[in-house]
């Protein structure tokens, strides 16, 4: 989150960080209002829109839900509880996992690149 979009920028990218784009929530999701949560999700793309689900349970030592994780879904201080249908702001990770639809166009390439 910190350390990869300061090399990028340092190495002349023009664009750097993580990929964003909007999505919608499918789930439940409660918190307390005193931080930022990333929840880790799985982002696909049906009918010409986005959609996100949480991997599960997001605790620290559940590997599976990292490994399955292609986005993380950010959820800001303020906002206390997520419905079905709510839009989020969710930031790709890096990986073949990525919806094709975020495919460059006429490159093929399901990768983002900075460069």
């Amino acid at each position: 989150q910190l350390v990869r979009p300061a090399l990028q920028k340092m190495g002349g990218c023009r664009t750097y960080g993580r990929p964003v784009l909007q999505a919608i929530f499918q789930e439940t999701f409660s918190k307390r209002t005193d931080r930022r949560h990333f929840l880790r999700g799985i982002l696909t793309r049906e009918e010409g829109v986005f959609k996100v689900r949480t991997t599960g349970d997001q605790g620290s030592g559940i590997l599976t839900s990292m490994v399955k994780a292609n986005c993380l879904i950010d959820v800001p201080i303020e906002i206390e509880r997520l419905n079905p249908g709510d839009g989020v702001t969710v930031q790709l990770l890096s990986g073949e996992a990525w919806p094709t639809t975020t495919a460059r166009p006429h490159s093929g390439e399901q990768r983002l690149s900075c460069c």
